[in-house]
């Protein structure tokens, strides 16, 4: 899939040009998005709206299908504004993301997306490479990335700075450079950790970005990058929060749609909380609290929502691990990631299954009886 972006008057015009096999094609787009054009082979073709399922934390969408495709050329072109979370057209911030429906996900393969984005040189593009002849930024989104994301994330450099390191590049807002650099030693000290967790390194050099917006969205992971909306600032949260997106290198690939999301959320913010336990216990207990705070006094289920993703998602695996923390001990839940992080299908079932080859049957007995 191939994306050619155009930020005109506060909207994006966007030509996604794929190739596809079949005489029939559906995608779907924001419900902020027009449709004004699809063309088979470079001659005009029809398409209509169609039902479509709607995504958590994600605006509406519409759905399209395009019916007698021949050459299987096939070019999109829509235009609108962003909804969503981490959506912004501003004079010093551009992004737009999985978050805002902004491209046809059910386009996206295995081999990821190019996108190309018309602006100058006087803005990065996060993770983008400049092209000074066509005056223009390219980027391709990491193959085999598990979530389909088409991520643009633009930072206008009169405004914003970099700091870099071996290990991280920190943007920020100019004036804040110094104690961005104390995130550097901060990320190196906890990649080291789960290295030694995991005994095994999937933490590549990352790039992480304070963007400076009125939004208190918190943060997200994607491999080598963090976003977050929170302004730096080396209070114990903050750490914390480092630490859990850097956790989602290990704690991802379970459905994010679904109840199963417990397991990546699950994974990460216990690999921080191990992190805080042998780092800053006081922080360790700090986190758990706000988790019996956020989830309240009902009772611990994971599929609360049915098959739904349910909104204690962040909060309540990390509590029942919590029951087992203190009743088996840290050495449990490094069994725990360590089995989560093996797996090749990410999901409960095999979860649970991989425990009990491995002899942990108490604790698949003790999870299960969440399930209900």
């Amino acid at each position: 899939m191939y994306l050619d972006v155009r930020i005109t008057e506060g909207l994006l015009d966007v030509a996604c040009s794929v190739r596809v096999g079949t005489d029939e094609v559906f995608f779907s787009l924001a419900h902020s998005f027009s449709v004004y054009s699809v063309t088979d082979g470079g001659e005009p073709i029809s398409f209509e709206s169609v039902p479509c399922e709607q995504d958590p934390f994600r605006p509406p969408k519409n759905g399209y299908m395009v019916r007698n495709v021949k050459s299987g050329d096939i070019v999109v072109r829509y235009r609108g504004d962003l909804d969503g979370y981490f959506g912004y057209l501003c004079d010093d911030l551009i992004h737009f993301s999985f978050y805002n429906c902004w491209y046809p996900e059910e386009f996206m393969s295995e081999d990821g997306a190019e996108v190309s984005t018309r602006l100058d040189d006087t803005w990065t593009v996060v993770g983008g490479v400049y092209d000074r002849e066509r005056k223009l930024w390219r980027y391709h989104t990491p193959k085999g990335q598990r979530i389909k994301d088409c991520n643009v994330l633009a930072l206008n450099r009169a405004f914003y700075s970099a700091v870099d390191s071996d290990v991280l590049t920190v943007f920020c807002i100019k004036g804040k450079e110094d104690i961005c650099r104390e995130y550097i030693s901060i990320y190196r000290s906890v990649r080291d950790f789960y290295v030694s967790l995991y005994r095994n390194n999937k933490i590549e050099k990352t790039n992480l970005v304070f963007i400076d917006v009125p939004d208190r969205h918190g943060a997200y992971f994607r491999p080598g990058l963090i976003v977050n909306s929170n302004p730096p600032g080396l209070v114990p949260g903050e750490k914390h929060g480092l630490a859990h997106e850097m956790g989602h290198a290990y704690g991802s690939g379970a459905d994010t749609n679904s109840w199963e999301d417990w397991l990546n959320e699950t994974t990460a913010e216990w690999s921080a909380l191990l992190y805080d336990e042998e780092h800053d216990p006081e922080s360790f207990e700090n986190a758990l609290n706000e988790h019996r705070e956020w989830h309240g006094d009902g009772p611990l289920r994971l599929r609360e929502a049915g098959d739904a993703r349910p909104d204690n998602v962040h909060e309540t695996g990390t509590l029942i691990y919590e029951k087992i923390y203190r009743q088996y001990g840290n050495n449990a839940i490094k069994t725990l990631l360590r089995t989560f992080d093996s797996l090749k299908e990410k999901n409960t079932d095999g979860f649970l299954d991989a425990l009990c080859s491995g002899g942990e049957d108490a604790l698949a007995d003790f999870i299960r009886s969440f399930m209900n």
